[in-house]
């Protein structure tokens, strides 16, 4: 008898203790994508213990409802694009809640009672109208993002540093001067947005962040990146443009996981060589700089897209855009008189820009562009489309508008894949009757030349009604 009270008495201790542990257990990301997520109170309530995520947006709350603190396993509360200026204890009485999410409500400053939420690791709030985040926010230890977009900061605590787990911090569209030295304390930052700021310097500690993937500092006033940059092996995406950078480190070559470079839009006269060492770089961005030469960029197998518009390039050399992946060459807007060198025959460029550049006719080495499917060489000094457009089998659209051509009568007239031709503003009086007979042809803007009246009925008999536009 007092065995089986003993297994009755120790059943009900695991049962307990099956109970308590059950409710303080998260679940995994990967568990709550395969919850519901709950968008009204009400049919929340009526089975509240498998209510984990509830989405309340857009509902005009000004206050949270007090029966939300019925829903003891909720883990992901939105509460985003309502009138919210404060936050009562009943967020203190879910234990479970992870994410809180008040992006879009009338937040001017972070609510005192989230400071004891010590379980939060990710919180939003931006688009609100907070101007201060206090120390003491920093005691929520467990924090992993970070969301502050879009208030009025001027600055971030310097107890930042606490946050050892801080993952993700994001502060786009402030008004920082600064980003604190601790901030070189959350060594387990994996992405930093300061777009839109007026950071002035990054930190000059900021290469201990060893794990950082992602640095967005777009749209703000530095003038240099600090010095060993290049120990910021991890970065994957890099946005600094639209800045005052005159150059760029040396050894940004040792961030060999770079994927994406933006450094358009600042003062840069020159890429260093070292770039060419960034093996997984996919897209990189130097536009409306003060360049005027460029680098080797063939060694970059995963290179697909170049942009150097807007720039002060007078004379290229075509070998050096012979990425085996490249296909977007962008170098429009510059002083391109003539391009020495070849492509490659088996180079993958589709879409080549040269708009606004000072070409007197087509280079010989577009001869090898057969993947081409659109050639931009619109306001340039060509007098005439070149045979050499013959060589791009794939050619489905050339931009030749704002020059002086005339005669093209040997060009495109059999193209296999030609679908659109824009003349407009040039010195055109007669159009080969012959390109009628291009099969894929569906557009030809001739508007702003000066075809002969009594051309203009040929062609219209020639060609299929649409095709040619004066």
């Amino acid at each position: 008898m007092k065995l089986n009270n003993w297994l009755i008495i120790l059943s009900v201790v695991l049962f307990t203790g099956c109970a308590v542990s059950n409710k303080t257990a998260f679940l995994s990301e990967e568990e709550l994508n395969s919850k519901e997520v709950f968008t009204d109170l009400e049919t929340a309530l009526s089975n509240p213990s498998n209510v984990y995520i509830l989405k309340l947006e857009n509902d005009k709350l000004t206050k949270v409802p007090g029966q939300i603190i019925k829903l003891e396993n909720l883990q992901v509360l939105y509460l985003g694009y309502n009138n919210l200026s404060t936050l009562s204890d009943e967020i203190l009485s879910l234990p479970q809640l992870q994410k809180l999410v008040l992006r879009k409500n009338k937040f001017s400053s972070i609510p005192e009672v989230l400071l004891n939420a010590k379980q939060l690791e990710v919180i939003d709030f931006n688009n609100n109208q907070i101007s201060y985040v206090p120390n003491s926010f920093c005691e929520l230890s467990n924090l992993t993002e970070i969301h502050l977009a879009e208030n009025g900061l001027m600055q971030l605590p310097d107890s930042i540093g606490k946050l050892k787990n801080l993952q993700v911090l994001d502060v786009f569209n402030n008004q920082l001067k600064e980003l604190p030295a601790s901030l070189a304390m959350c060594t387990n930052l994996r992405k930093v947005d300061a777009n839109w700021n007026q950071l002035e310097a990054l930190p000059s500690n900021f290469s201990q962040l060893t794990k950082l993937e992602e640095l967005l500092v777009e749209k703000n006033n530095l003038k240099e990146l600090p010095s060993n940059f290049g120990n910021l092996i991890a970065i994957k995406e890099l946005k600094i443009n639209e800045n005052k950078l005159t150059s760029l480190p040396d050894d940004i070559g040792n961030l060999t996981k770079l994927n994406t470079l933006n450094a358009s839009k600042n003062q840069i006269k020159s890429i260093p060589a070292s770039v060419a060492q960034l093996a997984n770089l996919e897209r990189i961005n130097f536009s409306s700089n003060k360049l005027n030469s460029t680098i080797d960029f063939s060694p970059l197998q995963n290179l697909n897209s170049i942009n150097l518009s807007n720039n002060k390039l007078e004379r290229i050399n075509a070998s050096n855009f012979n990425a085996p992946a490249l296909n977007e060459l962008i170098l429009s807007i510059n002083e391109i008189r003539g391009i020495d060198g070849q492509f490659s025959e088996d180079n993958s460029i589709t879409y080549f820009d040269m708009d606004m550049n000072d070409l007197t006719k087509i280079p010989s080495a577009f001869g090898n562009l057969t993947k081409i499917e659109t050639l931009i060489v619109a306001h340039n000094n060509l007098e005439e489309l070149s045979t050499v457009l013959n060589g791009m089998t794939s050619l489905k659209r050339i931009e030749a508008s704002d020059n002086r051509i005339i005669v093209f009568d040997k060009a495109l007239k059999n193209h296999p894949t030609l679908e659109e031709i824009n003349l407009t503003e040039n010195k055109v009086r007669i159009l080969p009757l012959e390109f009628a007979e291009i099969k894929n042809l569906k557009k030809i803007n001739l508007s702003g030349n000066s075809i002969f009246s009594w051309h203009k009925k040929q062609l219209d008999k020639a060609f299929k009604k649409g095709i040619i536009q004066y």
